[in-house]
């Protein structure tokens, strides 16, 4: 049986490559890009961000997209 943490990191993984997917990135910048997105997506950064920062979501959303865009090159593909 699965454990629900195992589930979990599964889970995260797996909405980390679809994020990711339609940078198609070489094998290195594909492993910081997915480190990013797996930060701009966890709880703890909108927790840090939104609760003991004080960011309305509007801004928090504002410097995840640019901390993700900042690693992908100027091809006009947007999220």
């Amino acid at each position: 049986m699965v454990s629900r943490d195992q589930r979990l990191r599964d889970r995260d993984s797996y909405v980390g490559e679809v994020l990711a997917a339609p940078f198609g990135r070489a094998k290195e910048d594909h492993r910081r890009l997915r480190a990013v997105i797996g930060h701009a997506t966890s709880f703890w950064t909108w927790h840090s961000l939104c609760i003991d920062h004080g960011l309305p979501d509007t801004e928090a959303v504002d410097a995840m997209t640019g901390m993700v865009l900042a690693l992908t090159p100027a091809t006009g593909v947007r999220p």
